[in-house]
């Protein structure tokens, strides 16, 4: 865990080095915009011109997210391949009952880590992107034939897609625990064991997933049902 955690915070470095260029190449590439269409220096110039930073910042905040979100999957692919091997390796290793209960706590308590860091953040998010989207066709309906205007509400609906993505990619994980629990031959086990294995199987039906502001699920359906 200390290793991949690691990988994540060089992997999360370099990608905030290349947010930088990129979002200072958008800060040229709107003003350049901005001055081809000969707008005025009115509101549409300083809120256009404040965008690439806020932005900035979102982005930076968003690939935190992510890369926390990528290792929570991972913990769950691999639960998922221990229970796929819990017919075989029960028989050999007793113990490997007891591995699993701890990978199984250890999911749950690192999603439950994950909707602690990210509560704030993620509503954060959502907050401004709804505002980037309602300026971006605000000014739509004033400058129909501004070109920025129709970059900003793309960059606001592709800010919000990727986290939506993996929350979705995370709740499909979880729900796929219950489905592999019961492949395995739970009747076969000792009545000390089933006891165990049914109180697991009523932790993995529970719903699991990233929430914003600990109340709205963060997944793809959001993401649609909002566009």
């Amino acid at each position: 865990m200390v290793n991949s955690s690691v990988y994540c915070i060089r992997i999360y470095c370099f990608s905030v080095l290349l947010l930088q260029r990129g979002f200072w190449a958008y800060l040229q590439i709107t003003i350049y915009c901005i001055r081809q269409h000969r707008m005025e220096r009115s509101f549409v110039w300083n809120t256009t011109h404040c965008i690439p930073g806020l932005a900035y910042t979102m982005s930076l905040l968003e690939t935190g997210i992510i890369f926390l979100c990528l290792q929570v999957i991972a913990e769950i692919t691999i639960l998922n391949e221990y229970l796929m091997l819990l017919n075989d390796k029960i028989k050999t290793d007793p113990k490997f009952f007891t591995k699993i209960i701890k990978k199984h706590c250890s999911v749950i308590e690192n999603i439950n880590l994950l909707n602690d860091i990210i509560s704030e953040t993620s509503s954060l998010q959502f907050v401004f992107i709804f505002t980037t989207l309602l300026m971006g066709f605000t000014f739509v309906l004033k400058y129909k034939m501004g070109i920025v205007n129709y970059f900003i509400i793309l960059c606001g609906a592709v800010l919000g897609l990727p986290i939506c993505i993996l929350g979705e990619f995370i709740k499909i994980k979880t729900e796929n625990l219950s489905n592999t629990f019961y492949q395995t031959y739970w009747y076969e086990l000792s009545l000390k064991d089933q006891k165990i294995f049914l109180i697991i199987l009523g932790m993995a039906q529970r719903e699991y997933g990233i929430k914003a502001a600990r109340m709205y699920e963060i997944k793809l359906y959001i993401f649609v049902q909002v566009r």
